[in-house]
C-alpha cells in the first residue's frame, strides 16, 4: 500500500451562477504525527442536522462552507430567482473530501425541502465515507440519483472503512479498468451498496490498492483541474 497521500478534494454545486468551492486538505501519511491528522478527520462520529453521524471533518466543513460561508444562500437566492419556471434541477459534485461535503450538500437541500428528490442529482469522484448506517440509509432516501464513481485501485474511497462504524452512501459506479477504459457502454459496473464489498465492485478488489489513484480520474488531474474553479 502507498505510504504517502496528498488527497486534494474539491466540491461544488453544478447550476447557473452557482459557485464552485475548493477545499483544500492536503494530509502525508509519512510519519506519525501526520497520521494521527489523518485520524482526526474521520474521528469521532458526529450527530449533525439530519440522521445519522457523521465524519466531523465533513460536518465542520458542510457547516463552514455551505451555512456559514454563503453557499446556501446564494443557492437560495437563485432558487428564488428561478420561481415560476418549470424546470429546476441541480447536479451537486465534488472529489475525495470534497465528495464527501457534496454529499451533505445534497442531502441537506433534499431533506430541508429546497427541491424535490427527483430534482437533485450527485455524482462525485473517488469520495471518502462520510457516515455510519443511519445516516447511508436515510441519505439514500433522500439522494435517490446519488453516484460515487470509483477507479480501479482508489484506496481512498474506502477510508476509513466499514470496520470504524462507517458505510457507503448512494450507488458505485465502479470503473474496473486500470485506465478507466471505456466506450460509454463497457469498462465499468454499478454497485448497490450491499454490493460493494463484492468481488465485481470495488470493494472486493485484490490488487494493490493506494492513494496516488485517487488523484486521477477520466486522464485528468483532478486537483489541476479543479484550481480555477470559483
Amino acid at each position: 500500500m502507498a505510504r504517502r497521500a496528498r488527497p486534494t478534494p474539491f466540491g461544488g454545486l453544478s447550476s447557473k451562477n452557482l459557485p464552485y468551492v475548493e477545499v483544500l486538505r492536503r494530509v502525508s501519511l509519512s510519519n506519525p504525527s501526520e497520521e494521527e491528522s489523518w485520524k482526526k478527520v474521520f474521528f469521532p462520529l458526529k450527530t449533525w442536522k439530519h440522521k445519522g453521524k457523521v465524519s466531523a471533518f465533513l460536518k465542520d466543513a458542510f457547516e463552514a462552507l455551505w451555512e456559514k460561508g454563503g453557499m446556501k444562500a446564494k443557492f437560495q437566492e437563485i432558487m428564488e430567482r428561478m420561481h415560476g419556471h418549470k424546470f429546476k434541477e441541480v447536479v451537486v459534485t465534488g472529489h475525495s473530501f470534497g465528495g464527501g461535503v457534496a454529499s451533505l450538500v445534497a442531502y441537506d437541500i433534499v431533506a430541508s425541502g429546497f427541491l424535490k428528490k427527483d430534482k437533485v442529482t450527485l455524482f462525485t469522484l473517488g469520495q471518502t465515507m462520510v457516515g455510519d448506517k443511519a445516516f447511508a440509509e436515510d441519505y439514500e432516501k433522500q439522494v435517490t440519483d446519488s453516484y460515487r464513481i470509483v477507479r480501479k485501485g482508489d484506496f481512498v474511497a474506502h477510508l476509513p472503512g466499514v470496520v470504524f462504524g462507517y458505510e457507503y452512501n448512494g450507488k458505485e459506479i465502479y470503473y474496473y479498468e486500470p485506465g478507466m477504459d471505456s466506450d460509454g457502454e463497457s469498462g465499468f459496473r454499478t454497485c448497490e451498496r450491499k454490493d460493494i464489498k463484492k468481488e465485481k465492485c470495488s470493494g472486493g478488489q485484490v490488487e494493490p490498492v493506494g492513494f496516488k489513484q485517487n488523484e486521477e480520474y477520466f486522464n485528468e488531474n483532478v486537483e489541476s483541474f479543479g484550481k480555477n474553479c470559483k
